[in-house]
């Protein structure tokens, strides 16, 4: 298939996607026919909720515009296969999230093309340093999206069972993504999510209210979790919970990423 070909698919793709046309692999909606909610949900458990899937549809749609990135520009097919398969995992989160949504009565986001533009592009640029840093960033990412959906676990109404449930089968998928980049090749990225400027931890050290120390930032492994956690965390409220953007401002700095996305809940 010529470049214009192939260019011409990924426009079908990204219109199919952000339509919520794209079909996945057709696997079961986690809630049915087991899992539904027996009690109704107050009008605040229902309205975090529908923040909670908003963000995670968005972070789909980033999810989908990666793994098509990175396919793109990906020279070894096998490793292409791995990663058009894995999208289409990726489209049933994205099904499934829509349809969630919509039985709650919520409105998904009015930036995602914006959203699936930036994580487009992201995904070709870390596609052309190799296969293995385009796994690398695979892996890192969905480990972090495993972490996010941990914590949203721990914020939604144990009465809402269905995004529950939703959200359980998206972990597994996650994990298990993460760990077959990892089988095929994928490198730890050279920068770690968990190191950061000094300048940088300077800063985030202040916002945290912890005490800043150049020798415990270089010494102290739990001192530089916690500045790298709380630092990435901010990045990632920064990006409406769309990870290769927040793990991208990680690594390359916010101001190396154009789109700023901070009222974007709000849209």
């Amino acid at each position: 298939m010529s470049f214009l070909n192939n260019i011409v698919n990924e426009f079908d793709i990204a219109l199919k996607t952000l339509s919520n046309k794209k079909s996945g692999t057709g696997r079961t909606y986690p809630p049915e026919p087991a899992e539904k909610n027996t009690e109704e949900l107050s009008p605040a458990e229902k309205k975090r909720s529908i923040q909670m899937m908003r963000v995670n549809l968005a972070g789909e749609v980033a999810a989908q515009a990666l793994y098509r990135g990175q396919s793109l520009v990906c020279k070894d097919a096998e490793v292409r296969k791995h990663l058009i398969e894995a999208g289409d995992e990726e489209t049933d989160h994205l099904v499934w999230c829509k349809k969630r949504l919509d039985e709650l009565e919520g409105n998904s986001s009015i930036l995602n093309p914006i959203w699936y533009a930036g994580s487009f592009a992201i995904g070709a640029i870390f596609g052309r340093f190799g296969e293995k840093v385009s796994l690398g960033f695979v892996e890192e990412t969905e480990k972090q999206v495993v972490a996010h959906i941990d914590r949203h676990l721990d914020k939604i109404s144990p009465k809402d069972k269905e995004t529950i449930e939703i959200l359980k089968t998206m972990k597994e998928d996650e994990d298990l993504h993460a760990q077959q980049a990892v089988d095929k090749g994928g490198e730890e990225l050279t920068i770690p999510v968990k190191h950061i400027m000094k300048y940088t931890a300077k800063l985030v050290a202040k916002q945290a209210k912890l005490p800043y120390s150049i020798s415990r930032l270089t010494q102290d492994p739990e001192y530089n979790i916690q500045l790298g956690s709380y630092y990435f965390n901010s990045l990632l409220e920064d990006y409406n919970g769309i990870f290769p953007f927040a793990i991208a401002a990680y690594n390359a700095g916010p101001n190396s990423c154009l789109l700023y996305t901070s009222d974007a809940a709000d849209e």
